[in-house]
């Protein structure tokens, strides 16, 4: 027997994804995990293993302009949304995690920073640039 809550989930997630529908949403965020074939990371050739999220999560860049808040984004519940694992897997010493959010300014790469899962049915990511915009 499921509960009120759980019948929730699906229709949670399907509101989300009006926005991207009426094409308010076009910032795509992306989780990667690039795998190295040598010992360490930037030792011999790459592959990236690619998650988009979807729905498309609003990108709201913070005032620091160096950090962007992603979500919200569906926790897995009944097959629907995302684990924490998905969002943070174990990596190895020839693993990196990044995030890539591609816009209508280009494409930014940010590090994982925070997951807030403070709040039912919804997580945030905060995200900080690994670009240098500014001098020291």
């Amino acid at each position: 027997m499921t509960t009120l809550r759980d019948g929730l989930i699906p229709e949670i997630d399907g509101i989300r994804a009006i926005p991207e529908q009426l094409g308010v949403r076009t910032n795509i965020v992306q989780r990667v995990v690039r795998t190295w074939t040598g010992p360490g990371v930037n030792l011999g050739t790459y592959t990236d293993d690619v998650l988009q999220f979807s729905p498309i999560p609003k990108a709201r860049e913070m005032r620091s302009g160096d950090e962007v808040d992603v979500g919200p984004i569906t926790p897995n519940m009944l097959g629907v949304g995302y684990t924490y694992a998905d969002v943070r897997p174990t990596m190895s010493s020839n693993q990196e995690l990044f995030f890539l959010v591609i816009g209508n300014n280009g494409t930014r790469r940010y590090e994982l920073v925070d997951i807030d899962t403070s709040r039912p049915f919804r997580m945030h990511l905060m995200l900080r640039t690994l670009e240098r915009t500014r001098p020291f």
